[in-house]
């Protein structure tokens, strides 16, 4: 039976994950986390949730016997906004936080899956067809912290076996929870869309400027219309 511990449960990609997850695997195997209890009832009420400061190694371990976790799922994390206002926090979070439940995962047996983001890649990274394996050199703290934690995470498979799993988000917003800091916080000016298949990327620059809310909108709209486009051409093709 999997067992499945939550960090940052209570963010925007937790908050969703969580109700998802429990339905998949049954309320009492996904234990919800985070450092402060939100008033977010589906989350903190609809299963087992406790306060955890991912700093705290100790608590971390307890927790993961009380209810012998096998899956850890490490969403906590200072983003992109406030990282850049607190440099040292984000850094001590971000590292130190993943670092314990690296080593955790390590010495419970976890398999432990940590979310990397798109603010790893930087100004010199490719823009059209972005290779999985490319130049990496982001210029803001959560970026850094998110290469360090890749290539972390990377080292435990290699040298110690743990099964870590990732993947780069792009900037993810949540119609029920408010942001918690990220860059889908702050205004959105110029928007990259990609669309097509595996075998046919494109991509699609919207640089107009008319506000955030219009902004999302529009490249929303424009993304769906370079869909259906791209379906009517290749079902043409055939």
């Amino acid at each position: 039976m999997r067992k499945i511990l939550v960090t940052g449960s209570l963010g925007q990609i937790g908050s969703g994950l969580i109700v998802h997850l429990r339905k998949l695997y049954g309320d009492s195997n996904v234990i919800a986390t985070d450092v402060v209890k939100k008033d977010i009832p589906k989350v903190v009420d609809a299963g087992p949730f406790e306060l955890l400061d991912v700093l705290d190694a100790k608590k971390t371990v307890e927790i993961c016997k009380k209810y012998q976790v096998n899956t850890i799922i490490h969403l906590a994390a200072i983003l992109s906004a406030v990282a850049e206002k607190n440099p040292q926090l984000a850094y001590n979070i971000n590292m130190n936080g993943l670092h314990n439940m690296l080593e955790i995962a390590r010495e419970e047996k976890c398999q432990i899956f940590v979310p990397s983001s798109i603010a790893a890649f930087g100004p010199s990274t490719p823009k059209d067809k972005t290779p999985q394996d490319t130049i990496q050199r982001p210029t803001s703290m959560y970026g850094v912290t998110k290469v360090a934690g890749e290539l972390l995470c990377d080292y435990y498979f290699k040298r110690y076996g743990v099964d870590t799993r990732g993947v780069r988000f792009p900037g993810l917003i949540s119609y029920e929870t408010l942001p918690g800091g990220g860059t889908t916080d702050i205004p959105v000016g110029t928007i990259w869309i990609g669309y097509g298949s595996k075998d046919d990327i494109r991509t699609f620059k919207l640089t107009e400027n008319f506000g955030r809310d219009i902004n999302l909108a529009i490249a929303t709209n424009k993304a769906i219309r370079l869909m259906l486009d791209f379906l009517k051409e290749k079902l043409s093709d055939k």
